[in-house]
């Protein structure tokens, strides 16, 4: 008998509730196998998609993508299908799929965002002469970035800012609102 592990299941909840219907919607979550401790995914009905493919956790499926570490300690990203097709290469950290993007680090420390065929759509490297260190994946076409200063901003899914990264916190306050933080700890929203 199979016994499934749903683990973080609040940030489960989190990602299908969020947005728009089709947009951050989780569609299958990973399993484990109680015998010989494998890993698979099943949808929302307790059907598997993926039986016992993997050694290590898969992350939930999100715009019919999902990540998994390999024997390297690497992320690799494939396709939610019966018969999984990797796309891209191998990552340091991989962000969850939305609007047909993700975030990735590359080996040489670059963050990238990537298309569901694993080619690079666009390059954050810095603002100004900040570099760019974290970035999230999107949200109603927007996604948060941060600098090795600790400012926070926001890009569209061009790669182009539309919040430059600014301010000493920001994160998404609902439906196309962005809180912010500046200097003198004064809040806002936009």
């Amino acid at each position: 008998m199979k016994k499934v592990h749903l683990l973080l299941f609040a940030a489960i909840l989190f990602f299908a509730s969020c947005g728009n219907e089709s947009e951050n919607k989780v569609t299958h979550l990973p399993y484990q196998v109680e015998k010989d401790g494998r890993w698979g995914l099943i949808d929302w009905e307790g059907n598997p998609l993926i039986e016992e493919e993997f050694k290590h956790q898969p992350s939930v499926v999100i715009d019919g993508m999902f990540c998994v570490k390999n024997s390297d300690d690497k992320y690799e990203i494939y396709t939610a299908e019966k018969k999984p097709k990797q796309v891209g290469e191998e990552y340091l950290y991989v962000g969850q799929f939305s609007n047909g993007l993700a975030p990735v680090v590359e080996k040489d420390n670059r963050i990238n965002y990537i298309n569901k065929e694993g080619k690079s759509v666009f390059e954050l490297t810095k603002y100004k002469d900040d570099p760019i260190v974290k970035a999230w994946p999107f949200y109603n076409g927007i996604a948060l970035v941060e600098t090795a200063s600790g400012k926070g901003g926001a890009i569209n899914i061009k790669g182009e800012f539309v919040v430059p990264p600014i301010y000493k916190g920001i994160s998404y306050a609902g439906d196309n609102i962005l809180w912010i933080q500046d200097e003198k700890d004064k809040v806002g929203y936009i």
